[in-house]
């Protein structure tokens, strides 16, 4: 299965997990595959469940499994499946982490319906984002372009879902704000982490300040130019992939997007 392939799909790996999804009829399921060392209770039983299905299983070496989950740990059973027009949050999470094990996800508030929001997602993709949250209903479909590299969860709340990504998913969650927040260039960003965008001027809610594990700011050059809100928010994704790729360089993330790259340039020594 080529790369292209599983970009179009949803990885989902462990026992619990796969069982769930075998219980739903609305993901079309493209190949489960169980290890060979699967214990054979738990083999058993997601084989009943592929059968009622009707799902065809394939065993394979542990080693096939590692290969197709990418980063994420299966320990025995990996699903791919069709990816759905927009995922819950435990199915964005599986794949994000599938693709690194330091996620950088982007959940917008009233920033989701901007017009210019075509221009924040293609500088969040620059800058290593691999998923977006926002509210059912804040906005239409992704742009044609951007939509096969960006993973998309649509929540009934936000505030659940900052809770979910914070506990269930061990993100770092980030606010964006302009008051009672620190500068973002005095801060250690090397964290898997989802960074909420609020509005105009950059002011999120009351209550999503109040979710947030730290609120940051972004001081520009000049305050009084004349940019867009998401051209603002791209400085602060821009120093988030700064600060990562300095990380990565110095061997202080042990698995990011771009740690590969940052192998190949490494100039710092720890």
């Amino acid at each position: 299965m080529s790369e292209e392939t599983l970009d179009r799909n949803v990885r989902m790996g462990g026992k619990k997990d796969v069982a769930a999804l075998l219980a739903r009829t609305d993901r079309k399921i493209v190949r489960l595959l169980l290890s060979e060392k699967l214990a054979e209770d738990t083999a058993g039983e997601l084989k009943a469940a592929a059968e009622k299905r009707g799902v065809a299983i394939e065993t394979a070496p542990s080693e096939t499994l590692d290969k197709l989950a990418g980063r994420l740990m299966h320990s025995g059973a990996l699903a791919i499946y069709e990816r759905p027009v927009a995922m819950t949050l435990t199915e964005m999470m599986s794949e994000a982490k599938a693709k690194t094990r330091q996620p950088l996800i982007l959940v917008l508030d009233e920033m989701a319906s901007h017009p210019e929001l075509e221009t924040l997602l293609r500088i969040a993709l620059l800058s290593g984002a691999v998923g977006l949250v926002r509210k059912q209903g804040a906005g239409g479909p992704l742009p044609p372009a951007i939509e096969p590299h960006l993973l998309l969860s649509e929540v009934p709340d936000l505030l659940p879902a900052l809770d979910e990504l914070r506990s269930r998913h061990k993100l770092w969650v980030l606010g964006v704000s302009k008051t009672n927040s620190e500068s973002v260039y005095e801060m250690e960003l090397d964290w898997a982490m989802a960074v909420v965008f609020g509005g105009a001027g950059q002011t999120l809610r009351p209550e999503l300040a109040a979710a947030c594990d730290v609120l940051a700011n972004y001081p520009l050059g000049n305050e009084k130019a004349p940019i867009s809100e998401p051209e603002k928010c791209a400085v602060l994704l821009y120093d988030l992939m700064r600060q990562r790729l300095a990380w990565a360089a110095r061997g202080k993330i042990i698995d990011v997007l771009w740690e590969s790259d940052a192998k190949k340039k490494k100039t710092v020594k720890t």
